[in-house]
């Protein structure tokens, strides 16, 4: 994909942003921003983010104190915000975090002002569209939504005697034909959600669970009676199936090459049907965060227990190159034993691969995921490093700990704006007085905001825990 920004008016009049992958990239006056607006003091110090993917560009403002307008329509600004959040775990209603009026989609030739001075124009956008034919991914100006019912067919395919003797069918004949399939699809895609899937070599007994990225089956290996956890993604959670069959090549394959008893192993991957299966370690137990609703925060020993445990599945992962970027309790699994409750950590590297097909303005998905994000990480998604890892899991033993989250997200802030705050943290002891000082140490240290001066490694973390509890 490809974004390219041209400054009309302002100090930076003439400049070009030119932006070529998929990513988060926030605009203001801080010196962290993607781009810095330097000496302007009508600009807010993160004054808007710009949100690209393969098929979707996304401008939001964040809150900003003169506001952003496009097309010179007001987008978001401060004095006016709607209410957002007082407590993230506590949102029952969609509506209640709806942001709607701070986010659009934006196209070429749209307007953008911010602050007294600046304005830009959107000179041009470059999609990444698979077509429908061949199956390669094709950079074209051709917006997806806009497009007819044959899809994306790229040039190639479009010379192609193949597809001009598809296209060339007209015939009554066909055209009937034609009817009758789109009919049989329609029956079919009614009478899908009753059944299970089908998974050649398993047998599917039942849903046990699932959410916005698709549905959880517990199954049975036929050949060894090993039960299994089988996720089915639906496919438009990737904007097309040569990203989902990256996402298999790049992380599934790697997962599957991490054996450790504190990380649910990835047995295999498979595409059948327009449905993407993942078939894993099935944990019987629930995750981190639901066990903590039903019994209550944790006991600061206890929830260090369970983190130096979690923290050696970590550094396994670490050890192997490999950052999680999406550790959170909803993605922690506990598993009752004789011995004590073992924690596993799942979802490994979905995180990475999904969020360039889903924006991460969709409060939907970021609401369990915010919270637990580092700076570093909203600055640049791709760019997080194990240190990111060591602030989401700092942050999630915060939360065992005193049931409140790291940051307060008020009413009137944008929650990624109180993220990118580095006077937003708060520290343990403020919110439980009585948690052991060594302990308030550890977790206080893991959760600085700039990297350099936190944690520098799962290991060094462990130890520390270790130590503290002593």
């Amino acid at each position: 994909m490809k974004l390219e920004i041209a400054f009309t008016e302002g100090p930076f009049s003439g400049k070009e942003i030119s932006i070529r992958e998929p990513g988060l990239f926030v605009f203001g006056r801080s010196d962290q921003a993607y781009f810095v607006f330097e000496n302007d003091l009508s600009i807010s110090r993160f004054h808007f983010l710009i949100e690209t993917s393969h098929d979707k560009v996304i401008i939001r403002d964040l809150g900003s104190l003169n506001k952003t307008f496009l097309n010179d329509i007001e987008l978001g600004g401060r004095s006016n915000q709607k209410p957002v959040i007082t407590n993230i775990s506590n949102v029952s209603n969609l509506a209640d975090i709806d942001r709607s009026a701070f986010i659009r989609e934006i196209v070429s030739g749209d307007r953008i002002r911010v602050g007294k001075f600046s304005s830009l124009l959107v000179r041009n956008i470059l999609y990444d569209l698979e077509c429908s034919q061949c199956g390669r991914l094709i950079e074209t100006d051709a917006k997806p939504g806009n497009l007819e019912n044959t899809g994306f067919v790229c040039i190639e395919c479009q010379k192609s005697k193949k597809y001009d003797d598809k296209i060339g069918q007209t015939t009554a004949e066909q055209k009937a034909a034609d009817f009758i399939e789109e009919l049989l699809n329609k029956i079919t895609i009614f009478e899908k959600p009753a059944e299970l899937p089908a998974l050649p070599g398993y047998n599917i007994e039942k849903r046990i669970g699932g959410g916005g990225n698709g549905d959880v089956y517990l199954g049975k290996s036929i050949e060894s009676g090993m039960p299994v956890a089988v996720k089915v993604i639906r496919p438009e959670i990737s904007n097309n199936r040569s990203a989902v069959e990256r996402f298999i090549d790049r992380d599934i394959n790697i997962g599957k090459q991490l054996s450790h008893e504190n990380i649910v192993r990835t047995i295999e991957s498979k595409f059948i049907n327009g449905m993407y299966f993942i078939v894993m370690e099935y944990v019987e137990g629930t995750d981190l965060s639901k066990y903590q609703k039903k019994n209550g925060q944790f006991k600061a020993e206890t929830a260090c227990e369970i983190i130096i445990q979690t923290l050696g599945g970590l550094e396994f992962m670490h050890n192997h190159n490999v950052v999680h970027r999406d550790i959170k309790p909803e993605n922690i699994l506990l598993c009752q034993t004789a011995a004590g409750l073992i924690p596993k950590i799942s979802d490994f590297g979905l995180a990475k691969n999904l969020m360039t097909s889903k924006m991460l303005t969709k409060f939907f998905e970021t609401a369990g995921t915010v919270p637990y994000m580092p700076p570093e990480q909203i600055m640049d998604f791709r760019s997080a490093t194990f240190v990111s890892d060591i602030f989401s899991l700092g942050a999630s033993l915060y939360f065992m700990c005193t049931d409140k989250y790291v940051r307060d997200y008020p009413w009137n802030k944008d929650p990624i704006n109180v993220n990118l705050d580095e006077k937003s943290i708060v520290p343990v002891e403020e919110r439980k007085a009585d948690i052991p000082p060594a302990i308030a140490r550890v977790i206080n240290a893991s959760i600085q905001y700039n990297p350099v001066n936190r944690i520098r490694t799962a290991g060094e973390m462990k130890q520390a825990l270790i130590a503290a509890i002593k």
